[in-house]
Order: structure tokens, then C-alpha cells, then sequence
């Protein structure tokens, strides 16, 4: 390859492993639709059964299911051992609807379709138990791309520092600054921001709280500080820091996103009831 072309391919390849680091993170997150497809009565259905919502609306769940199909939507809160309570589904063209309550933010309603054909066939969809569904008070969208971007550039510079090192480039390890600033403003400024807006609190991460997405980006921030005071002050053992905090990072962002986070207490709030926004 001309020389002139290797850079610009170093940072092409650094943004195509940020991006499949981060799209597995979030497709493995507990906020992901679960998808669902299968047979019943031999009626097709399929569908996406979304696991977040906003407080500004009941949370709508649907499905694509044959005309001679007919559906509940059951939930209760979750975690509880609450009496499950039923909403049947109403059809809409090919599709069977219903609304779960409006709860909180952070309330986690635990919900299951259940489906019967004509002849008796029953389904219960997810197939391997309940969705689990939080809500959340809305984030506004310029703080959302804001956040997302500078949690982007984080890796992104951090596998254009490795690719260097592996190029031989004079100053390869020029890029740690870069990361510690990006996760520093992505995890520290604006992702406490959109937690206060989601669901009022700054910080449920170590030492306060369970909450894994602050934990590991707090873990990752402190290798890569370490790994930029080393190169500092131990230019020897620079590379050996940076690779570290390298794999430190992709090991945190293979966890996926949301885990342990934000929800309500239910022993704190027995009686809750649905709310009546919007």
C-alpha cells in the first residue's frame, strides 16, 4: 500500500472495530428488542418485542399475527411475585396490539404474549420466559448524539494508538491523551447528564450503586489514565500500558450496556400504581 493511503486506512479500520464493538454492545443489551418469530395454529407471527420506553406513553406492544389469531398481553412489575394481570390484544390490520401501564421512571414491568389459534394452540412469546421492559424519562436528542459521539471517538483513537504501534509510526502512543479526554467528557459529563434526565440520579455506578455501565467506564478511564502517566514517566513500559488498557477497554465494552441499572425498589413503593401521564 503507498504510504500516503496507510493513515487514512488506519483510521478507517479504527472507526469499522469501534463500530462492531459498539453494535454488539448494544444488540446484547437488556434494552434490545427481543425478536420473535414462530408458528401457531399455522399462522405466521413475528414481531419485536421492545424492552425500553419513554414516560412520555404507554408502552406499545406488537406483533405481526395470522387473522385467525387472537392475543393477551399479561405483566406484572418486576422483580415481584405479583398476580399476572391481562390486557387483550386488539387487532390492527395484520397486527395484534395492547398497551402496557405507565409507570416511573426506572419501573420495570415484566411482560409475556400469549397467543391461541382456533384450533387450540397456544404460544407464549419470548419462547425462553418474559420480557423485561423499563421506563425512562425522556433524554434530550442533542445531549444523546452529543454523549454517543464522544463515547465513539473513545476506541476509535484508542485502535488507531494500537494500529500505529503495529505500523511502527514515530509517536504511536500520541492517541492516549485523545482517549482519556473523549472518556472522560463521554463517561463523566455527558453520560451522568443523561442519567440525571432518565432517571434523576448522577452516578449508579461503584462505590454508590450496582449499575455496570458507570462501573466499567470508570475502570476503563483509570487504565488509560494509567496507561498515559506511564507514558510518561516510564517510557519503557509505555506500550506494554497501552496494549493493557487496550484490551481493558474492548473486555468493558463486551459487557453489554445497561446492566444492573437504574430500577425501582418495589418494597419501598408495594402499592404502586400506574401512573396517569401522559
Amino acid at each position: 500500500m503507498d504510504r500516503r493511503w496507510k493513515p487514512l486506512a488506519a483510521w478507517i479500520l479504527a472507526v469499522v472495530l469501534t463500530g462492531s464493538l459498539l453494535i454488539y454492545q448494544r444488540r446484547t443489551g437488556p434494552t434490545y428488542p427481543i425478536s420473535v418469530r414462530t408458528i401457531v395454529g399455522g399462522e405466521h407471527v413475528s414481531g419485536r418485542l421492545i424492552r425500553s420506553q419513554e414516560t412520555t406513553a404507554p408502552a406499545k406492544v406488537e406483533v405481526v399475527a395470522g387473522p385467525t389469531l387472537r392475543g393477551q398481553l399479561v405483566w406484572r412489575r418486576y422483580p415481584t411475585s405479583d398476580e399476572w394481570q391481562a390486557i387483550e390484544m386488539r387487532r390492527d390490520g395484520p397486527r395484534l396490539v395492547a398497551e402496557l401501564p405507565l409507570f416511573q421512571r426506572a419501573a420495570k414491568l415484566e411482560y409475556q404474549v400469549r397467543l391461541e389459534a382456533p384450533n387450540g394452540s397456544l404460544e407464549i412469546l419470548p419462547t425462553d420466559g418474559s420480557a423485561i421492559l423499563r421506563y425512562k424519562d425522556p433524554v434530550p436528542t442533542w445531549l444523546l448524539l452529543v454523549h454517543i459521539l464522544a463515547i465513539f471517538c473513545g476506541p476509535i483513537f484508542a485502535f488507531r494508538g494500537a494500529i500505529a504501534t503495529l505500523l511502527r509510526e514515530s509517536n504511536a502512543l500520541r492517541f492516549a491523551p485523545w482517549v482519556v479526554a473523549f472518556l472522560t467528557l463521554g463517561g463523566f459529563v455527558l453520560g451522568p447528564m443523561m442519567q440525571k434526565y432518565a432517571f434523576d440520579a448522577w452516578w449508579t455506578g461503584w462505590p454508590v450503586g450496582e449499575d455496570l455501565t458507570d462501573t466499567k467506564t470508570l475502570v476503563a478511564w483509570a487504565f488509560w489514565v494509567a496507561a498515559w502517566w506511564v507514558g510518561r514517566v516510564r517510557p519503557k513500559w509505555s506500550l506494554a500500558a497501552y496494549w493493557a488498557a487496550l484490551v481493558v477497554m474492548v473486555g468493558v465494552f463486551l459487557i453489554p450496556h445497561s446492566v444492573r441499572g437504574s430500577q425501582v425498589d418495589w418494597t419501598k413503593v408495594p402499592h404502586a400504581q400506574p401512573s396517569a401521564r401522559p
